[in-house]
Parts: C-alpha cells; structure tokens; sequence
C-alpha cells in the first residue's frame, strides 16, 4: 500500500510517527460517555457535509495555476513571490479540513466566525458556502493573499465573507467584535500559537469553539497544544490530529478526548 502523496507532502516522518499514535489511542464515537462530545462526533464530524462543487472545482483548478501572488513575510520581515499553484497543493485546507470547519460551524449554528491566516480562502470560503447566514471574517498579514483570496470569494459570490490585511495583534487591538468560532490558522511557532489562543479568547462569546490546525505540525505546536489542554478556562479539548478544538463549558468537568477523524482514516490515507 502506498501513502497518498498529498499527506507524505504535509507530514515529516516524526509528524507520521505523531499521527500513528494518535490513530491507536484515539476513539470514535463509542466509548465516549460525554453527551456532548457524543453528540458533536454523531451529528457533527462523522455526518457528511456536502460543499458546492464550484467552490471545490475553483481551488481545484488554482493547483495549476499561473498566478503570482506578492506579499511581506511577517516572520523573516522580508517580501516573497508566491506561486497560487504551489500554495493549492501545499498550503491550502485540504477538502476533509474545509469540511469538518463547515461542518462544526453549522453544528453550532455559529453567528460570526474569525479565521486568523486566510491564504487562498479555501476553508473561509467552504465554510461560507455551507453557512450562508454566518457573518465571516478572515484575516492574514500577506496582502497579495488577501487580495486573490477577495478576487476568489467575488467570483464565487460569497458575500458573508469580509477580509482584513493585518497582522494578527493590530487585529485584535482594533477589533470590537465577538465571535462563536475561532479558526487559528496563521504563525505556527509556540509563542505566536500561545499570544493568538489567548487573544482569541478575549473574543470569544459563548462556549467556543477556538479551533488550532495543524497541532502536530512541529515541535512547537505540540508544545502549545499541551499548554492549551491544561488551561483552567478550557474544559474540553478533542484532539483530531488535524485540528484541536477547545470548548470552554462551564456545566463539564474538564477532560480531554483523542478522536478518530476522518471516521475511515485508513480509507482516506491508503489507496
């Protein structure tokens, strides 16, 4: 059996290493005595969310693209070129991640919804496209991104979509909204990861969730995924490899709960 070559691209060996072990420590829906947790995976994560098939087409077609998008590194405060192509394959959601964002929006029949790190606009724009009465915004510190992320959304005609160019901490010091949902998508290293999660809960109205993608990306994040599972004010953490979800329940005991997600990992990894 070979693995798809779109994850070998993602995961370094020691992130496989990671991904292994949470395969065989993780549960699916049985054995989890939490109703609520019971629930989100019954209704939420394991039901199949369908996004418009011209939204998947366009980012389809961006993974051949000759576009060029320009923009100002943050981290190393230097300019770069980026090819639209090479972000498609590499940095953007991919379908399952888009779906299960859509999908948890839904579930909590969420408001208004903050993603911090936008890149193309594939998960804002699958998540808009399922939740056309949710109020979302996104935000990402590279205007060339943020620009053709615009362009994406008008030709798709997503108009619950408003996008910033900013750095994330001009954003919060500006921002006076509350929102139902974070999705952390942007700087993936441990302090950055930290600084975003606690501003985000400052904004925060309701239960949550803040959503962390890519929890096992690196040392790092790993890192900031323990520190945020033992937070006080978190009471429920699920770790879906992928994605890490922290809810902030008041009436739950704290605990924290590995999922299988997708339901048909093997499936989806092995062909």
């Amino acid at each position: 059996m070979k693995l798809r070559r779109d994850i070998v691209s993602l995961a370094t060996l020691n992130t496989l290493i990671h991904f292994i072990g949470h395969f065989f420590r993780s549960n699916t829906r049985h054995g989890i005595h939490s109703p609520f947790v019971y629930a989100l995976i019954e209704d939420c994560l394991y039901k199949d969310i369908r996004i418009p098939l011209e939204v998947l087409s366009h980012f389809e077609e961006l993974k051949s693209s000759d576009d060029i998008v320009s923009g100002l590194d943050h981290g190393k405060g230097v300019k770069h070129d980026y090819a639209v192509s090479n972000l498609a394959r590499k940095s953007a959601s991919q379908t399952f991640e888009a779906k299960a964002l859509a999908g948890i929006c839904r579930y909590h029949q969420c408001g208004r919804v903050l993603e911090l790190g936008t890149n193309l606009g594939k998960s804002i724009a699958a998540m808009a496209s399922v939740n056309p009465e949710t109020k979302f915004v996104g935000v990402d510190g590279n205007r060339g991104l943020v620009n053709h992320a615009k362009s994406t959304l008008s030709a798709l005609k997503l108009n619950n979509v408003e996008l910033h160019h900013s750095r994330f901490d001009e954003f919060f010091h500006q921002n006076k909204e509350k929102f139902q949902m974070v999705f952390i998508d942007g700087d993936h290293h441990f302090e950055a990861t930290l600084k975003n999660y606690a501003s985000a809960k400052s904004l925060l109205k309701g239960d949550g969730p803040i959503v962390l993608h890519d929890i096992y990306w690196s040392e790092g994040m790993r890192k900031a995924w323990k520190k945020i599972k033992v937070d006080n004010d978190a009471t429920v953490t699920i770790d879906l490899f992928f994605f890490g979800l922290v809810y902030f329940r008041r009436e739950q005991r704290k605990e924290h709960f590995s999922i299988r997600y997708p339901r048909n990992i093997l499936k989806f990894l092995f062909f």
